[in-house]
């Protein structure tokens, strides 16, 4: 009789606690209003070149660890008093769109950055059935995406091995351009996983 009081005793102080730690999540952080500008910095963790329907180049940076606040200056560079009236946000990822290659070149994997440009969020399915981009980039980790971005500031600090394998696939990448003529975007994405 003592064990079975004892062991609904433990059952009923494990519940408890499973239901403490589910109640306690950290309520999730208010994402940025589409449209607003905002100054963001996180670690950039992937690099892709894309091209848009009418031919201009750029680059998608994905981001984690970002913390971000409405307006054009970063958290780090405003003084103390300011700091107080600026509401600091933060997000698991972003995604940025880069327009054009920064003058210092792009920024290397594992490197932290600082960016400003347009806060935007991502569009849900528009039609039954259709491609749902917002819930595709959450399962991502991705909560926001950043149009015209600009880089403000770069760590310098960065992950040898990650950029020598982001290094190696561009190299790839351009030895496929080469050698496969009209079909490299089809062996870029089978032997390298590029879209």
């Amino acid at each position: 009789m003592r064990r079975y009081t004892l062991a609904k005793l433990c059952w009923g102080i494990l519940a408890l606690l499973f239901l403490a730690l589910l109640l306690r999540g950290t309520p999730p952080s208010p994402l940025p209003k589409g449209g607003r500008r905002i100054a963001a910095s996180g670690r950039v963790t992937q690099i892709a070149e894309r091209r848009t329907q009418y031919g201009a180049a750029g680059f998608t940076l994905s981001l984690t660890a970002v913390t971000f606040c409405d307006g054009d200056l970063p958290i780090e560079s405003v003084n103390t008093k300011e700091k107080e009236e600026i509401e600091v946000r933060y997000a698991k990822g972003a995604l940025c769109y880069l327009e054009e290659e920064e003058a210092g070149g792009l920024p290397r994997i594992g490197e932290r950055i600082v960016i400003s440009g347009w806060a935007e969020d991502f569009e849900g399915k528009k039609n039954p059935g259709g491609f749902d981009a917002a819930a595709y980039y959450r399962a991502k980790g991705l909560a926001f995406c950043v149009r015209g971005a600009k880089i403000l500031r770069r760590s310098g600090t960065y992950s040898a091995f990650g950029q020598g394998v982001f290094a190696l696939s561009r190299f790839l990448a351009s030895v496929l351009d080469t050698v496969c003529g009209e079909d490299a975007p089809v062996m870029k994405a089978m032997l390298l996983g590029d879209k």
